[in-house]
């Protein structure tokens, strides 16, 4: 495995944990009025694998340069078998517990993530022609309208929308984490790794430090940062916050890389993540149908730290039947 290939897996696999995490909480089991503060702090933090994922999926895609519709038929070939295959035992399992009824809401919003994956894939080859044609100065100037987007979006947010006509929304979208990975991937810094390391710890610990103080103070409401005005994007935050912290974990991690040894058990899970994230969908909405006396916490930390053994005895054992091995990717 290469240096590069390693370095995302690492954040590949930091983005599951964290998705783990969010997702599971999600469910929600007893919650109480004392931890609703670190319930809300655990959902900002955690929902932050989204664009790290997002990131990493970008700078892999990106750099290739193919004909656009070998790239989506090649890329397709991949994700396609094991996303029907998760989904067909999803839509057994909302059968068996809902019935018929609304039966597309729920098998929709339980993949809402891996859905906006597969309709990014298919901008992957316009995007990846415009970065290759405008080079550096045509990155610079989608990220640059993207931080101008993600900002007016969240003003508009607080102010009640009175911004939203102010249209370059366009920018604000998943796709602009896809060319900021791609970025930060290529992108070579005359600084030390350490120095980019306690930098980046810096602007993190800062950004989530204000972020906190805004809606705390009550300066920011909360539901600014879990409202989106975009159906594609659901839960997917697009806050400057998000830009500034996904970016100084992206460079944390890659500032260390060489100091960070090759680890299979991280390779095992990042390398399967989309499979991962289907699986996670039908374990969360299976653990919301039990009927569990546990606080939010333990079934956070329980449930998060089940899903990975299981899963990955589950993906372990698949991976030997030669025709299964084809719906894990």
């Amino acid at each position: 495995m290469n240096i590069k290939k390693d370095y995302i897996n690492k954040i590949n696999a930091l983005a599951l944990i964290f998705i783990s995490i969010y997702t599971i909480s999600s469910v929600g089991f007893g919650i109480q009025p004392s931890h609703k503060l670190i319930y809300a702090l655990t959902k900002l933090v955690t929902n932050l694998a989204f664009p790290l994922l997002l990131m990493t999926f970008g700078a892999i895609m990106l750099k290739k340069r193919e004909n656009p519709l070998a790239c989506v038929k090649k890329t397709y070939e991949i994700l396609i078998p094991p996303f029907v295959l998760w989904n067909l035992i999803l839509a057994v399992l909302i059968i068996y517990f809902n019935g018929f009824s609304f039966f597309t809401t729920t098998i929709t919003e339980v993949n809402w993530f891996l859905w906006i994956v597969l309709s990014n894939v298919l901008v992957v080859p316009i995007l990846s022609e415009f970065i290759h044609f405008g080079g550096d100065d045509g990155i610079k100037y989608l990220l640059g309208m993207f931080i101008i987007s993600s900002i007016l979006l969240s003003l508009s947010v607080q102010l009640d929308f009175s911004l939203y006509f102010i249209d370059i929304v366009f920018f604000a979208q998943p796709l602009s984490f896809m060319v900021l990975g791609y970025y930060l991937d290529n992108k070579e810094f005359k600084s030390s790794s350490n120095r980019i390391f306690i930098i980046s710890l810096a602007i993190l610990a800062i950004a989530l430090f204000l972020r906190v103080l805004l809606l705390t103070s009550g300066i920011a409401n909360w539901g600014a940062y879990f409202t989106q005005i975009f159906g594609t994007t659901l839960q997917i935050s697009i806050d400057p916050f998000t830009i500034v912290e996904a970016s100084a974990i992206f460079l944390m991690i890659k500032s260390l890389n060489e100091s960070l040894k090759e680890n299979s058990i991280i390779s095992f899970y990042s390398e399967r993540a989309f499979s991962f994230i289907l699986a996670l969908g039908i374990f969360t909405f299976i653990l919301s149908k039990l009927a569990l006396s546990l606080t939010w916490i333990k079934l956070t930390i329980i449930g998060s730290i089940s899903f990975f053994i299981v899963i990955g005895i589950v993906f372990f054992l698949l991976e030997k039947i030669p025709f299964v091995k084809r719906f894990i990717a």
